[in-house]
């Protein structure tokens, strides 16, 4: 989409139970429609995934790929000077892309952080969950400067992005090794990742229902940490 100042990029995979979901949140969006472009890229899906998709998206590719090298295909297409990047159990709040894009008038910000929350509000596991990614979130940034990239929620530079080589083809986990690479361009050219408290994105538990809450503490305490400085 020409004139496009974000791309939205959703990785699918028989995603029909919560893809419109996604879809009518970003329709809704605060931000006028024809400065951010939806792009759906699908793993050639056995269900309605593609027909919902192509009520809402911009653009559809099919290709045989896992969630990081899928994200990578839709950036290459992306015209949008901004990626985001959203799963398809994802829901943001009407305002995110607007304040996505506010935040991203500082040219030094490189790349940017959500705060989210369960769409299991009740859940005490989804609860903790959410509330403590934010809080190492925001002691991350308050502290050392340094914050971890959810894949499912995300926004960077296209231009960063393509520099720093984009997700590497590892998964799961492809979100902690784009962030070890994000901040250490960041500390080459003096650039810093920013967390956006004024939007959120409302994410599915239904990993931690499938995980339960201690494998799921143990994975992110596993896979996760303080990166170290970022300037």
């Amino acid at each position: 989409m020409s004139g496009a100042k974000i791309s939205v990029i959703v990785p699918t995979l028989n995603e029909e139970k919560y893809l419109e979901k996604l879809l009518v949140a970003l329709k809704w969006q605060t931000l006028p429609r024809h400065l951010y472009e939806i792009i759906i890229v699908d793993g050639y899906s056995t269900d309605r995934t593609v027909d919902i998709a192509k009520n809402y998206a911009d653009i559809i590719i099919k290709a045989r790929a896992k969630a990081p090298a899928a994200r990578n295909i839709g950036a290459k297409r992306a015209s949008g000077e901004i990626l985001v990047f959203l799963d398809a159990d994802t829901i943001p709040s009407p305002s995110l892309l607007s304040e996505t894009v506010k935040v991203f008038r500082d040219k030094t910000v490189a790349a940017a952080a959500y705060p989210y929350v369960f769409d299991d509000f009740d859940s005490l596991p989804a609860m903790y969950a959410a509330n403590r990614a934010n809080a190492m979130a925001l002691l991350a940034l308050t502290f050392v400067r340094g914050v971890s990239l959810p894949g499912n929620a995300m926004a960077v530079r296209k231009w960063v992005f393509l520099k720093v080589g984009g997700f590497p083809n590892v998964w799961p986990g492809e979100d902690m090794e784009f962030t070890r690479k994000l901040i250490a361009f960041c500390r080459q050219r003096g650039m810093r990742i920013e967390f956006i408290k004024s939007a959120l994105v409302i994410a599915s538990s239904r990993r931690i229902k499938k995980m339960g809450l201690w494998k799921t503490f143990f994975t992110w305490i596993r896979e996760r940490g303080w990166y170290g400085p970022i300037r």
